[in-house]
C-alpha cells in the first residue's frame, strides 16, 4: 500500500505540475511560456516524479538514495539546460505571463518547490538508516 500511496503522490505532483504548465503556456494558444511545462517534463515525461516517489519508499537504502540523488540532480541539470537555451523572447513571454497573472506563476513556483522540499525531507529525514547499519 505504501508503494502504492507513492507512486500517486509522484504521478499527481506529475500531473499537477504538467496541468500548471499547459495553463502558463496558454493551453498552447498565444503568448505563454514553457518554463513551468518544462519543471514537469524535464527529462521524462509523468512517469519521472512517480518514480522518484515510488524509491522514495526504499529511501533507507544507502543505493536508493544514491539513486534518487541522481535522479533529481538529471532533472535540475536540464532544467539549467534548457534555461540556457531560451532566446529573449521567451524571457519577455515568460514576463508577459508573470505580470499577466502573478499568483499563478507564484503557485507553480511554490508547489513545485514544496514537492522539491518533501522530497530532499524524505531523503534525509530521521527515518533513514544510518549509513553505518547493514542495509535490511
Amino acid at each position: 500500500m505504501r508503494y502504492f500511496i507513492h507512486f500517486g503522490s509522484g504521478l499527481i505532483y506529475s500531473l499537477v505540475l504538467t496541468f500548471c504548465g499547459l495553463i502558463a503556456t496558454g493551453m498552447g494558444h498565444g503568448t505563454g511560456t514553457g518554463v513551468f511545462w518544462m519543471l514537469a517534463l524535464l527529462p521524462f515525461p509523468l512517469l519521472y516524479w512517480s518514480i522518484v516517489g515510488l524509491l522514495l519508499c526504499r529511501v533507507k537504502s544507502k543505493s536508493i538514495r544514491i539513486t534518487v540523488v541522481c535522479l533529481v540532480v538529471v532533472h535540475y541539470l536540464s532544467f539549467a539546460g534548457y534555461l540556457f537555451t531560451l532566446t529573449s523572447q521567451n524571457y519577455e513571454d515568460f514576463l508577459t505571463v508573470w505580470h499577466r497573472n502573478p499568483l499563478d506563476g507564484a503557485f507553480n513556483i511554490l508547489f513545485y518547490l514544496a514537492g522539491q522540499f518533501l522530497i530532499w525531507r524524505l531523503l534525509f529525514s530521521g527515518k533513514t538508516q544510518k549509513l553505518s547499519q547493514p542495509l535490511a
